[in-house]
């Protein structure tokens, strides 16, 4: 009897929900089911009333804390930003379309936990009755920072009426969850960093920045996991239109440009101003610094070199690697196809 229940209860669901509903509700109503059969199958109400969890608070089973959706972000930062906080990263995402909050369909990211980050506690948002749930759902889209492998839980969400592909560092393998549609939140969008350092007059700089790719692979110049941190790693990516593959090019005034990232307003750099062959390239914050100062020359088959103020050795992907992740160094110049960048406005 209760086998046949979860079956047909299975079904129904199946019909009216996405994929990661239906898995959630199934498990809920078997759970349901297995845990309080007479209280599930002859009383009105759902599986989540009879099991009523609420991530372990003691909160009434109406509360947002036993929807068994996550929270957004905003509720979770302090200060209200739509942003995935530290020690999370954008995991993966999905669009959901019937929203009254977008001309158009709206998305959702979701921001796990970062393997070997603080311990993200399963439990309601700000302990709070009325908020979702953060830190209690271990799931992965996966469209979003592919290079990374290990992942926690779902600490918050992000929503914005923007595909997450030209924002962030995702593909573009679109995944639905109509239901998410009118979840809503009051959040503080993150407004782009300011300009660093002056401004050389005559020089507008484009909006959102070139994208750089070199020619050994077509890999676009990348900030290593959309990484706000000082050091960030650079590295080559698959272009895929995110803010941390767009670079302002800024004449210094001396003959040098910087070259700053679009989602974290820091510059190209050599780390700890290294002179060495193979030192790694990073972002860092403007200082002025001749490791911060790159000629940027064009060659004779319309690609470009850049070379570093300090040592005299240029951009290059780390021997000839196609790989993506593949590190960013400086090296002395040799003409090869890993030294030869192209510049394309986007």
């Amino acid at each position: 009897m209760s086998q046949w229940l979860a079956e047909k209860t299975s079904a129904v669901l199946g019909a009216r929900t996405s994929r990661r509903g239906f898995l959630v509700r199934s498990a809920l109503a078997g759970s349901a089911l297995a845990v309080t059969p007479l209280k599930y199958v002859l009383r009105p109400g759902t599986a989540y009333a009879a099991i009523c969890g609420c991530a372990g608070s003691n909160c009434d089973c109406g509360s947002g804390c036993c929807d068994g959706y996550t929270e957004f972000c905003c509720a979770v930062n302090a200060d209200g930003t739509n942003a995935c906080p530290p020690g999370t990263f954008e995991a993966g995402w999905w669009r959901a379309d019937g929203s009254r909050f977008c001309d158009g369909p709206r998305y959702y990211v979701d921001c796990n936990a970062k393997c070997g980050a603080n311990a993200c506690s399963c439990g309601c948002a700000g302990g709070n009755c009325d908020n979702r749930r953060a830190c209690c759902n271990v799931f992965r889209y996966g469209q979003c920072n592919t290079h990374i492998s290990c992942y926690g839980a779902i600490a918050c969400r992000i929503v914005t009426c923007t595909p997450p592909y030209e924002t962030f560092n995702c593909d573009r393998t679109t995944l639905w969850d109509d239901s998410t549609a009118n979840h809503t939140a009051t959040c503080r969008t993150l407004t782009p960093p300011a300009p660093v350092g002056p401004i050389v007059p005559g020089i507008v700089a484009a909006p959102f920045g070139d994208r750089i790719t070199v020619s050994h692979s077509g890999k676009a110049l990348d900030v290593a996991g959309v990484s706000m941190d000082d050091g960030a790693g650079v590295i080559v990516w698959p272009p895929n239109g995110g803010v941390n593959q767009k670079w302002n090019i800024e004449p210094l005034g001396d003959g040098n440009v910087r070259l700053v990232a679009g989602h974290s307003g820091k510059v190209l750099d050599v780390a700890g101003a290294s002179k060495e062959d193979g030192a790694g390239i990073v972002q860092w914050p403007w200082n002025g610094g001749p490791n911060q100062r790159w000629k940027m020359e064009r060659l004779d088959d319309g690609m470009y070199r850049f070379t570093a103020g300090h040592s005299g050795k240029v951009l290059d992907v780390a021997g000839l690697n196609a790989d993506d992740g593949a590190p960013v160094v400086q090296w002395p110049w040799n003409g090869g196809p890993n030294q030869r960048w192209r510049r394309q406005t986007v």
